[in-house]
């Protein structure tokens, strides 16, 4: 409706500030790299359960699958191969859970196995979480789902408003029964495996090889593979739209009047997925962490950032360029500092999640500063808010 393909397209024309788009295109490629060099690991493991290589090996050979097939399609690949890889994870994943509920015999069976193995598992707390947490650990993916910038942007290929509204329905349905299986999984891999683990991470893949045939059992991991895969291609390409389109054309060349080809802009783009890739695999070797604690601070910094700036620029008429920008800033330090502290393992820190801290001083910032800044410009307004400016003006009107 407002014309723009990005996040920080929307964010810099609702806020009328190309110092915006571009601190967000760089929240935007910090969140990618984070959230890449989960996916990459994720990938390394599925590699090596296929193929029996080093660990290595398996990452430099995942890293240089995702990057080559994404640098050569584009968006438009993106799209089409993820429905291919939903098939497989569908399929895949389904027959691991059809298998798995015969063996534990249905969602009560697991959890009383899980529970048996794991005392205090089916708990609400779990095992090893405070209330305090617990609770942030679910803030998280709260905000998550109307902030992660690989699904915004997915919306934006859409045709048109109708198919974009309809994609957000579904996907929510569709995410619901993942993630439902997902839970069964975690609990049966507790229950059948676990003394099997070196690390969480290769929960699924080794529940996979126990139980399932080897036909089948290359067909799901395959399906593992594409969940990470779909990831990975949008996070990508959103990487180089980030610096290309974000950063560089619209933040600094427009704005200056100066003109630069597409090929430019291509050319950019291609280079800063290469390297990102890079990055990413380097992080991937180094990083100790979890891969879902991984992607849980590429979330926080998203939704920290943007979560407020978003969803009042939306509803809320008042916001003000200047409250959304430092809302926007203030979130993104705060969370990652807190990331930090928790990584160097500060009880204080650990006992909430980072985006608990960053998104407070996000609601604080935006509305004790539009109280005091100077709103958008009534066209700005205008284009946003195109039905409420409408009755603004007839009441006005009718008034006199």
């Amino acid at each position: 409706r407002f014309g723009g393909f990005t996040l920080p397209d929307f964010l810099g024309d609702r806020y009328e500030s190309n110092a915006f788009r571009a601190f967000a295109a760089i929240v935007v490629l910090v969140s990618a790299v984070v959230s890449l060099i989960a996916q990459t690991k994720s990938m390394g493991i599925v590699v090596q359960q296929m193929s029996g290589l080093s660990p290595t090996v398996s990452l430099v050979l995942a890293t240089t699958i995702f990057v080559f097939y994404t640098s050569v399609g584009g968006m438009l690949a993106a799209v089409w191969t993820d429905i291919a890889q939903w098939l497989f994870m569908t399929i895949g994943l389904g027959a691991l859970f059809i298998v798995l509920w015969g063996k534990l015999g249905g969602i009560t069976g697991m959890a009383l196995a899980a529970n048996q193995a794991a005392p205090g598992w089916t708990s609400l707390t779990g095992i090893g979480w405070s209330t305090s947490s617990l609770l942030t650990w679910y803030l998280v993916w709260f905000i998550a789902y109307f902030t992660r910038i690989e699904f915004v942007t997915k919306m934006y290929t859409a045709r048109d408003e109708r198919e974009a509204k309809a994609s957000v329905a579904w996907g929510l349905v569709l995410v619901l029964i993942f993630f439902s299986v997902t839970v069964y999984f975690g609990g049966a891999a507790r229950a059948l495996v676990w003394d099997k683990l070196k690390s969480p991470d290769q929960a699924l893949p080794v529940l996979i090889k126990t139980y399932l045939t080897p036909f089948w059992g290359a067909f799901t991991l395959a399906g593992v593979a594409a969940a990470a895969m779909s990831t990975v291609s949008s996070l990508l390409l959103l990487s180089g739209a980030a610096i290309a389109h974000d950063l560089l054309r619209k933040s600094y060349y427009e704005p200056r009047g100066i003109v630069k080809s597409e090929a430019f802009y291509l050319l950019v783009s291609k280079l800063t997925l290469l390297a990102v890739g890079l990055v990413a695999l380097i992080g991937a070797f180094f990083t100790p962490t979890l891969v879902l604690t991984i992607v849980s601070y590429a979330v926080a910094l998203t939704g920290a950032a943007f979560a407020m700036p978003m969803l009042l620029g939306l509803v809320w008429r008042g916001t003000t360029p200047a409250a959304a920008y430092a809302s926007s800033v203030g979130g993104f330090i705060a969370t990652a500092l807190w990331a930090v502290f928790t990584e160097l393992k500060l009880p204080w820190a650990r006992a909430v999640h980072p985006i608990f801290p960053g998104l407070l001083l996000s609601i604080g910032l935006i509305f004790a500063i539009s109280l005091v800044t100077k709103p958008a410009s009534a066209e700005t307004v205008e284009r946003f808010f195109p039905r409420a400016t409408s009755k603004a003006k007839v009441s006005a009107e009718e008034d006199s």
